[in-house]
Formats: C-alpha cells, sequence, structure tokens
C-alpha cells in the first residue's frame, strides 16, 4: 500500500493535478475455484492517472459478477462487496451491528458460499450526504423464476457504512429499504448521478419490461423524494443496463431489443426528450451502455460488437466501430469508465483479460480486445461506479450550496427552511406553508419535461396558489429563498 500511494502522489505532481477524488481507484476480482492453483484467487486494478497496476491480494473472497468498491480521495480502498456481504480493505468481513449479510435469501443460499452473488450492476457505493465518514452501498436482490432465467427481484436497499468505527476497519449498520412501497415487478439495474447542488445524490431505476423510472433523490435529510417517470416501451425479453453521462446531462439505457437516451436535468431529476435507438439486426444482444467524457457521444456493447451514436445529430443512429472479427476469444459485457480515460469492458464468461477502448474522433477508438491483463481468473466481475469528479451545476437554480468543485460534499445548511405543500394530490387550488419566522421566497413548478408551468412569489406562513390552468399529471416544485436555501418536492395534480 505505501508503494501504491507513492505512485500515486508521484503521478498527481508530475501532472499539475488536484490529488481528490479517486474513489473508483481499486477494482476488485477474482474467485477460488481452484485451491491451490495460482490462477485462481483474488486480485486488484488499482488506477492511477494514467495507468493501472494489477497485483494479487491475499483475500479469500468469491466475486461472481456482483462488486462494488469504494476508494477515500487519495485512492486507498475504504470497503468492498462481493453481494454476499461488505469487506474491510483487507478483506476481512466488517463488523456488523446487526448482521453482515447482504442480500439474503434463495439465491445468496446457493450461491453466496461457492460463488459470490450473481447479479452484474447491482451495487452502487455513494458517500453518504452530510455525514463525514458515512457511506451508503445501495444494491438490489436477484430471484430465480419458473421461468429458469435471473430476474432482479422488486426492491432496492440499502445499508450504512461508518468508516470512523473500529479503528477505520469500518461498521456495517442495518438495511434499509430504498422504496416507499414494494413494486410490482422486477427492477432492472440502477445508477446515480451528483446532484446539482454538489452534495446530494440521484438514483434511477428502471422497471423491467416497463417503461417506468423509479428516481430517488438522496439528501441529508434521508431519502427525500421518489417518485415514477414514463418513458418509450420498454418491453425487451432481457434486462439491460443503464448509465449517467459523465458531465450528468443525459441518462440511457440499453436493452437486447432497443437503447434509448434521454436528457437528465440535475436539479429537478426530470428525465426529458427520449430518444430511441434500433439495434442493427447483424448483431447479438450485448448489456453495456456508456458515454464519451464529453456525454456527445453513446456507447453500447454487443457481444462481438460495439455501437456508437453521435448525439449532437439532429437523427442520430446506432453504428459499429468495433467488428466482431476485431475481438479474440472474447465476447463483450458492461462497460465501466477508469481514471485513466479508458472505457473498460467486461466478459460475459470467465476471462484474465479486461478489453477496453478509448475515443479517438468521431468514427473511430483505439479499441484493444486484451487491454488490461489479470493475474486472477475473473467472472464476469465489473464494477458500477458513478462519476464521484462530478459536482455543483454552475449557474443552476439548485447550485446553493457553495460547492465549487472537489470540496466538502457533506454541509448541511444552516437554519434549513421547512416548507408544506397540500393537499397532494391537488386540484385547483394549492396551499404552500413556510414557517412565520421564514423571509421572502419563491416557488416554481416544472412539468415532466422540465418546462417551468409556474411561477409564485411566496410569504411567511400560507400562501394559495390558483392552478387551474395546469393539466393532470406529474409536477416538481423548487423553493429558492434570499438565503440561498433551496427546497425540492414532487406533486401530482388530479381530475376535478
Amino acid at each position: 500500500m505505501k508503494t501504491t500511494k507513492l505512485l500515486l502522489l508521484i503521478s498527481c505532481l508530475a501532472s499539475g493535478t488536484l490529488c481528490a477524488q479517486h474513489n473508483d481507484a481499486n477494482w476488485p476480482f477474482g474467485f477460488h475455484e481452484y485451491p491451490g492453483n495460482s490462477a485462481y484467487g483474488n486480485g486488484m486494478v488499482h488506477f492511477l492517472p494514467d495507468t493501472a497496476i494489477t497485483s494479487s491480494t491475499p483475500w479469500n473472497v468469491n466475486f461472481e459478477s456482483t462488486v462494488a468498491a469504494l476508494s477515500d480521495a487519495e485512492g486507498n480502498l475504504l470497503f468492498a462487496s462481493n453481494g454476499c456481504v461488505v469487506l474491510t480493505a483487507q478483506g476481512d468481513t466488517m463488523e456488523a451491528f446487526f448482521s453482515n449479510e447482504l442480500n439474503s435469501g434463495a439465491v445468496s443460499d446457493l450461491t453466496c458460499s461457492d460463488y459470490g452473488y450473481p447479479a452484474p450492476n447491482s451495487m452502487i457505493a455513494l458517500p453518504r450526504p452530510g455525514r463525514d465518514s458515512q457511506y451508503m452501498l445501495f444494491y438490489t436482490p436477484v430471484k430465480y423464476t419458473p421461468e429458469q432465467k435471473w430476474q432482479y427481484s422488486n426492491m432496492l436497499f440499502y445499508s450504512v457504512i461508518d468508516m470512523s468505527a473500529n479503528h477505520g476497519d469500518g461498521l456495517l449498520l442495518p438495511w434499509n429499504n430504498l422504496s416507499f412501497h414494494s413494486f410490482s415487478f422486477s427492477l432492472e439495474p440502477f445508477s446515480a448521478v451528483r446532484h446539482g447542488n454538489g452534495r446530494d445524490w440521484w438514483i434511477i431505476a428502471p422497471g423491467r419490461n416497463t417503461n417506468y423510472y423509479f428516481t430517488f433523490l438522496i439528501s441529508p435529510y434521508g431519502i427525500q423524494e421518489e417518485y415514477i417517470q414514463l418513458g418509450p416501451d420498454g418491453n425487451c425479453p432481457r434486462t439491460g443496463s443503464s448509465a449517467f453521462s459523465p458531465d450528468g446531462r443525459r441518462f440511457a439505457r440499453t436493452q437486447n431489443c432497443r437503447t434509448v437516451v434521454f436528457d437528465f436535468d440535475r436539479c429537478t431529476g426530470a428525465l426529458s426528450n427520449p430518444v430511441e435507438f434500433d439495434r442493427p439486426q447483424y448483431v447479438f444482444g450485448g448489456g453495456g451502455v456508456a458515454f464519451s467524457p464529453e456525454g456527445d457521444r453513446l456507447f453500447v456493447t454487443e457481444q462481438l460488437a460495439v455501437l456508437s451514436a453521435d448525439l449532437t445529430m439532429s437523427q442520430p443512429t446506432l453504428d459499429t466501430i468495433v467488428h466482431a472479427e476485431e475481438m479474440i476469444g472474447t465476447s463483450l459485457g458492461l462497460m465501466q469508465a477508469a481514471p485513466n480515460g479508458r472505457l473498460y469492458i467486461n466478459s460475459t464468461h470467465r476471462s484474465r483479460y479486461l478489453a477496453s477502448f478509448k475515443q479517438i474522433n468521431s468514427t473511430n477508438v483505439d479499441f484493444q480486445a486484451q487491454s488490461l491483463f489479470l493475474n486472477k481468473y475473473s467472472a464476469r466481475t465489473l464494477p458500477h461506479f458513478p462519476n464521484y469528479r462530478l459536482y455543483d451545476l454552475s449557474g443552476s437554480s439548485c447550485d446553493s450550496l457553495g460547492i465549487n468543485g472537489p470540496v466538502s460534499t457533506n454541509a448541511i445548511p444552516e437554519k434549513a427552511t421547512t416548507a408544506q405543500l397540500f393537499p397532494n394530490p391537488f386540484q385547483e387550488l394549492l396551499t404552500v406553508n413556510l414557517p412565520a419566522a421564514s423571509e421572502r421566497s419563491s416557488i416554481r413548478l416544472s412539468d415532466q419535461l422540465g418546462r417551468v408551468v409556474l411561477r409564485a412569489e411566496l410569504l411567511p406562513g400560507n400562501t394559495i396558489l390558483n392552478t387551474e390552468k395546469l393539466r393532470p399529471g406529474i409536477y416538481f416544485w423548487e423553493i429558492s429563498t434570499k438565503n440561498h436555501v433551496r427546497l425540492s418536492g414532487k406533486l401530482i395534480k388530479t381530475e376535478n
């Protein structure tokens, strides 16, 4: 670890960049199917700004598809998980307040002791807003259906990890159900992005075989919002994956029969302007989706191809940029951007390589089928990270916390204002209640496309708004004060 720290420091000094926010620096992998065989065991990929170092780790852990890891700002591993338990930086089972068992149930009983948890892109670790040294591990379990297929369940959970406990080895706190209700159908792998205020997080989980997108806001006050947004038809036979663009302006979902890209509002969490892409008939169904660093180009992996679309065009299409003949004994699975600027792709079978590519220009990429050699076999394992280096949305209405770039994201506004909006659902009249001591404020309502449909000044106490001209549907409200406090939420208008 001392050598790794020194290499990181030298790299940062040489490049003149700020050594901060290397939360995605460590990618654990490996399994112990054949004890004593040097090709099996555990390994770690440690990313520096311009390279990757692969090493063995003396762990005794099986990773099968599911993996999550989080490092501190300097790139030192804090904890990891294989979907079955949470691990310390040394690979030991982290002490738990109640139980360290994640994703308990029939699938866990069947797989955890011998393989690890078999759910790709089912876990994400995030710094907890408003709580220094605490982190949130979000995950969704899978189930085995009578049709002999793996499906993600209809629940999304999270556990809190307190890294200030046990001399820095961490303490796992009891799990919680993220949703306010159990969904009636399976979810698909979810993705996260930083809120425009630079501190909070948005999570979006698509519903399998539906056009529903479940949206959550994670703030210092807990799970502040949960609402459903609609998109194009999502009825595809196989489970897909999703990703936000590095700049947070777009959200993509890919399945084996279609891909869709939305514009995304980091202030309100609203999806808008969906663009659908048909899959070329000559490719096999795949599962990975990612964006270029600027967010203006989309990448989709098929098993034996990489497709790309230029999102700046008025009518973008998915075209093949990496063909089957460029594959070398592999098939392509999921994608994840790494700190060294490359997009890495795992294999759909056990492998000792990660493929990767880096965009050269609008039509060409530097693709390497055997890009990163793994000193141990990996079983479809690839972490699913958000862009931890994305912070406040400068100049936006929600950029109100004074966070500019990689600074503390855990400050809770002093003298936080509260507000009540009722009734909800509402019809013609909507009442907004602010505490009597509050300063003069304003409110705006936006529709699902992000269009502002109502603005009004608010006084302390009750303000009654006439909304008879608004159509029935879902609306997002945001209240701003002269002290730069922002509150937001969701409302539903029904027919009279």
